[in-house]
Order: C-alpha cells, then sequence, then structure tokens
C-alpha cells in the first residue's frame, strides 16, 4: 500500500525544525526550556525564560536568559530579560553571614536610591565608613557638605552634642578660627535654650589673639550679656555688675573711644583706695557732653562742674555753696576763699588781679603784692645839660637838657605798662608858669606843659616838681626846652632828672 507523502508548507517546516531544535537541545541537557510554547497568532515560539549549563575555566555555572524569578507565587526575587533584579512582596533582603560581602562596579558609577518616595536607611552594628575622592560632597535639603569641605545647615539649626558635655571647635590643629567674618549680621554664642552654658575662647596655654568686631566699621554691634547679667573678664582683675558697676584691680583705659551713660547719673567710684588718677598717656579726657553743665561729685560734696554755657569748669562746694576754683569759657581762672578776696589770672593779659583786701605775702609774711596802677620805680637818670645851675629870661624855647641819644632804660615787667616822668628843681622870679616841652630833631610832638608858680620869687631858693611825660623809645633824638612868660621873668633850673616806672595793669 503506497501511503501519500505529507506535504509541509515552507512555514511550517521552519517551526517544525524549531520544536526539533529546542527538543534536540533539551534532550542533550544543554539548555532547558521553561514556560515555553508555540503562539499560534504570531508564528513564533515563545520562550519566556531559557536556562543552560555553561562551563567557566573548570567551573560550571547556571546561566538563565531571559527572566527568571526565585522565590514563591507572591513573594520572590525578579531578574529582568536586562539583568535587572527586583524584589516583589516580602523578598527585600540580601544577606551574607559567612564572611563579608561586597557590591562593587568597576570604573563605574554605582547608584543606591529610592526613586520616588520612602527612606533609604544605611545601619551598621560596627564602624560605619564613608569613604570618596576629594570631589565627594553631602546634598542634603538641610546639610550640606560640598566638595572643598564647607558645611552649610538651614537657618536657626547648627551644631551642637549629643548630650550635655563640651562642644570642640578647632581644638586640636586649627591655628585661626573665623566666626562671623564675612557677611553675618548677627553671631550668637550659647543664645538657644535655658541650658547654663561655659562658653571657652581661647583658653589653652599657648599665646591667644581674639578678634571682635575689627572688621574697620562702626556698624558693628557686639554685645555680651543683657541687662541682668554680670560680665567677668580675666576672672576677679575686672567684672561689670548686674547694675552695671564697673571694677578692676588694675586700669581700665579706653583707645579713643567713650565711657558713658545713657540718662542719670554715671558714678566712677573706688571704693577700696584713696586715690583716683586720669591722664597717663592720653592725650585728652573729656567730661560731659558737648553743651550744657556735667557735674562730678566726691563723697564729701565737693563738686567738679563742667560748663560750656556759663562758668567753663567750676570746683565747688555743696554745702555750704561756695566756688572755690573757676576756669571761665574767657579762659580767666578764679581762685575763691568764699569771701570777697578772690584771684583772677587772666592769661589774654597775662596779669593777675587780687581781690580787695587780698595780699601777696613773702616767707617772712611782709607784703609783696601791687595793686593795679601801682607803680614800680626802675631806673633814674641825670639829663640836666649844664654842670652849675643855669637860668635864662629868653621868652622863645632854649634848650636846658642833655641830648639823649639811645634809650637808657630796660624793658617793662609783664603785666606793666611803663610811664615815664620828669623831676624838675627849679627856682623863678615870676608869679606866671614857666613852660618846657620836649623836643626832637624830627619835629615830632610829645609832652609839653608848664611848670607850677614857685612860692618864691627868690632865685636862690629851689623847689621842686615832678611830672608825667612820653619821650621817644625808639632812639630819636630828643631834648628839653624852657621859657619865660615875659622878658621881666628869670627862670634858674638846679636839676633835671628822668625816671621810668612800670605801672600794674
Amino acid at each position: 500500500m503506497n501511503i501519500p507523502k505529507l506535504k509541509i508548507s515552507k512555514g511550517a517546516r521552519f517551526t517544525s525544525f524549531l520544536f526539533i531544535a529546542a527538543s534536540i537541545l533539551i534532550a542533550a541537557g544543554i539548555i532547558w526550556g521553561a514556560d515555553m510554547y508555540y503562539d499560534i497568532d504570531a508564528g513564533k515560539v515563545i520562550v519566556n525564560e531559557t536556562q543552560r549549563i555553561v562551563k567557566s575555566g573548570s567551573q560550571y555555572a547556571l546561566e538563565i536568559i531571559g527572566k527568571a524569578k526565585l522565590g514563591g507565587s507572591s513573594d520572590y526575587a525578579k531578574f529582568s530579560s536586562t539583568g535587572d533584579l527586583t524584589f516583589v512582596g516580602a523578598a527585600d533582603t540580601i544577606s551574607k553571614t559567612d564572611a563579608a560581602l561586597t557590591i562593587q562596579t568597576d570604573s563605574h558609577n554605582l547608584t543606591i536610591e529610592t526613586a520616588t518616595s520612602g527612606v533609604l536607611a544605611i545601619t551598621s552594628a560596627g564602624a560605619l565608613n564613608l569613604t570618596g575622592a576629594t570631589s565627594s560632597s553631602i546634598d542634603f535639603p538641610n546639610f550640606d557638605v560640598a566638595s572643598t569641605g564647607h558645611i552649610t545647615v538651614q537657618p536657626g539649626y547648627g551644631l551642637d552634642t549629643n548630650a550635655a558635655g563640651i562642644l570642640n571647635l578647632g581644638n586640636t590643629t586649627s591655628t585661626t578660627i573665623n566666626i562671623g567674618n564675612s557677611a553675618a549680621t548677627t553671631i550668637a554664642l550659647g543664645a538657644g535654650g535655658s541650658l547654663a552654658r561655659t562658653i571657652n575662647i581661647g583658653t589653652g596655654t599657648g599665646v591667644d589673639t581674639i578678634n571682635i568686631g575689627t572688621g574697620g566699621t562702626s556698624a558693628d554691634v557686639i554685645r555680651i550679656g543683657d541687662s541682668v547679667a554680670d560680665l567677668a573678664l580675666t576672672d576677679a582683675q575686672w567684672s561689670i555688675t548686674t547694675a552695671g558697676l564697673i571694677t578692676t584691680a588694675d586700669d581700665l583705659a579706653v583707645n579713643g573711644g567713650d565711657i558713658t551713660t545713657s540718662a542719670g547719673t554715671f558714678n566712677l567710684l573706688n571704693t577700696n583706695a584713696a586715690t583716683i588718677n586720669f591722664g597717663g598717656a592720653a592725650t585728652a579726657i573729656n567730661f560731659g557732653s558737648s553743651a550744657g553743665t556735667t557735674t562730678l561729685t566726691s563723697g564729701d560734696a565737693l563738686t567738679i562742674k563742667f560748663s560750656t554755657s556759663t562758668g567753663g569748669f567750676i570746683l565747688e562746694s555743696a554745702s555750704p555753696s561756695v566756688k572755690y576754683l573757676e576756669i571761665g569759657t574767657d579762659g580767666k581762672l578764679s581762685v575763691r576763699s568764699g569771701g570777697s578776696g578772690d584771684i583772677l589770672l587772666d592769661p589774654a593779659s597775662g596779669t593777675i588781679y587780687l581781690g580787695s583786701g587780698d595780699v601777696i605775702k613773702t616767707s617772712t609774711g611782709g607784703a609783696a603784692s601791687r595793686a593795679s596802677g601801682d607803680l614800680i620805680f626802675r631806673e633814674m637818670v641825670p639829663i640836666f645839660g649844664f654842670d652849675l645851675p643855669a637860668q635864662t629870661a629868653s621868652t622863645s624855647y632854649v634848650k636846658v637838657s642833655k641830648v639823649l641819644e639811645n634809650y637808657p632804660f630796660p624793658a617793662a615787667i609783664s603785666g606793666t605798662t611803663r610811664v615815664h616822668k620828669l623831676v624838675f628843681r627849679y627856682a623863678a622870679s615870676t608869679t606866671a608858669p614857666i613852660d618846657w616841652r620836649i623836643s626832637t630833631t624830627t619835629g615830632a610832638t610829645y609832652s609839653s606843659s608848664t611848670l607850677p608858680i614857685p612860692g618864691s620869687i627868690d632865685l636862690t631858693k629851689g623847689n621842686a616838681y615832678v611830672t608825667t611825660t612820653t619821650i621817644p623809645t625808639d632812639g630819636t633824638d630828643w631834648w628839653i626846652d624852657v621859657k619865660t612868660p615875659d622878658a621881666s621873668s628869670t627862670v634858674r633850673i638846679f636839676q633835671i632828672f628822668l625816671a621810668a616806672y612800670d605801672q600794674v595793669q
């Protein structure tokens, strides 16, 4: 019987070949398929998972090509066709208990992330080491560590210890610690919470230089403590109490600044010593404001007042109210003793004025003072032009003195005015005054006057007369001329002297 041959189309023949080839490979144990079927609609053999045993060196390995699920129906680990590993259900742990576990990539990026949400937690029962190259950084919304090492946190938070204790900043190797030296506007140390804190800055054994607010701007505001806090600097050497009292065991110095109070009384006290020193190397010490009166009061009610509108500087007692010392705004110094005997020093004129009844006494008790207007005799020189008494009846001026070519007296005493006097000793046979004058080679006019009518017309008797005159003091040649009132009158002159006095101003 002849059996007819079965004719297979080209497409069916290729499909049969795939079935036969797969069967041969599976039968040979080289590969085996799972979830493999023929898709009639697509005309393809679908293999969702292909496994094979391969040899690498002397080792054999199981190779899965395609998707693979390891585990149960709902909790499993799944390898995708591209090799990605996914945990489904409760399957979420990779563990190794007998040795170290390393997850690494060679020359490629390794990323561990939560794609859309969730928490990424890294926990170590032992040491947790994070090591990276110089470009490493930490970028969190509220905490960052830049690749340069710069650390930033969100406003209102900072660096603290996780339990009570010491927070060390720059304790090991740093030589300079900067706090807010760039654009910071407020720097607060120990400002948060109600904990009792000790803040140590530069307390080591090395030489410390601590700069606060040295940026060279007058806008800096530096606050230490508050209205009820005590401030102690260098322990017991300097302290500021809650009441604002400053005490120091040494010097309180201000380099060009102010020590002031906003209102009320400013007290400068020395409760343990008897001396308060001002000055030293300071070039100026200012008390009070630029206007008004400032009063400094000691414990025994002795006050010093500074006033730019009234007395300038006043030292007085409060009870009774007596001004002992006063420097006026005009620079004059007045010294008082409670009565009317005041002493005034006028630096503009270089004069000292005494009050009514006041005197300056020498060490032995004698008076040595001069009142205003007093004349101090300096020197006297004879200037009569003849060796014997000389007389004239001329009604025209005739020369009766020597010609003086220079000024013969020393300069006037400071605070005095030079006064010149002429001393005449004469006689006249007349009942009318005798004229006299100061004549010069230049013709300049100086003093001219008359000699009084003598008490007797006897020419052998002499009358003395002293009068004030003005004479040249610049070296101009000058002399004295006299004349009689008429031809029947005669004047006889015995002596003429020129005297120099200094009159107290």
